[in-house]
């Protein structure tokens, strides 16, 4: 069977796909596109006639045909693709970021989320890749799938007050509280003991992150979690149960992996593209220590 190669950006737009449609708007005004809802008299920032660019400034109000409108969203890929935003005012009346609404803004190096936003949708800041910094604040209630993965992240903050979400023991990570599943790391994360799954693309492309202790209570490592990282050797928990597929796969570094006996599933390519495929040989494990 013939073997397809996949180069790390292939794999990223994979993973990161969306569909962009021609955008249609109700108006624009100073540069900005909107869509309107007049029975709820708000309106929504959408993908303009050209990409946006510099300095943007969204009001908290827009008037349209002698009619205000309060500027509570930002709609899905909105700013997609624009790697000419060097900055974005959002005004605390917007409520919700939409799916892919930064994607891919690669000159955006800073951006406050107001207070007042619910909902960050899926891949929202995904490939921002000199985003440094990001706080949820305490209403954030959603964040979708890979939200901030391709960032460059080295301080990540969940406001004290948010019930959903927190960033305990100041971990620079996103942890969803209820089931303390780490849904979003950096290269400068440590792990809280009390982390039971590390989420899908957690750590996704940090190839400076050459160090990282996974600590006992961790049962789950999730799919491409620690995908193109930078470390040499990673030591798993006993507690660990399952391995996702990709996982650790484009480690280049990384020459060694301990298999605890409790490994009951390694999902495919788990190790693929490190230094060496990895080797095992037959020991009373079913999964043995791994040397790459």
């Amino acid at each position: 069977m013939k073997k397809i190669r996949f180069t790390l950006a292939m794999i990223a737009l994979v993973l990161c796909s969306l569909t962009v449609n021609a955008q249609h708007y109700t108006f624009e005004v100073d540069g900005i596109a909107y869509n309107l809802a007049s029975d709820t008299y708000t309106a929504e920032v959408t993908k303009a006639s050209k990409l946006y660019e510099s300095d943007i400034v969204i009001p908290d109000t827009v008037i349209y045909k002698e009619e205000a409108y309060n500027v509570t969203s930002i709609g899905r890929t909105a700013f997609f693709g624009c790697t000419r935003l060097t900055s974005i005012t959002i005004p605390e009346s917007m409520t919700s970021i939409g799916g892919g609404a930064f994607y891919g803004c690669s000159s955006l190096t800073s951006i406050t989320i107001p207070e007042n936003v619910t909902s960050i949708g899926d891949h929202a800041f995904c490939s921002c890749s000199n985003l440094t910094s990001i706080t949820i604040p305490e209403n954030v209630t959603s964040i979708g799938a890979n939200a901030f993965m391709l960032c460059k992240l080295d301080t990540i903050v969940v406001a004290d007050e948010n019930t959903v979400y927190d960033s305990r023991n100041d971990c620079n990570a996103i942890i969803e509280t209820k089931t303390n599943t780490l849904i979003a790391g950096c290269a400068t994360t440590t792990i809280p003991k009390n982390i039971t799954r590390i989420e899908d693309n957690a750590f996704y492309g940090y190839t400076d992150l050459i160090s990282i202790t996974i600590p006992d209570g961790v049962t789950s490592i999730g799919d491409w979690s620690f995908f193109n990282c930078g470390f040499a050797s990673v030591s798993l928990p006993e507690s660990v149960t399952s391995i996702g597929a990709n996982s650790f796969s484009h480690c280049n570094k990384l020459t060694s992996i301990n298999i605890p006996k409790g490994v009951t599933s390694i999902e495919d390519n788990t190790f693929s593209n490190c230094i060496y495929n990895h080797r095992t040989t037959k020991t009373n494990q079913k999964y043995p220590s791994v040397n790459l």
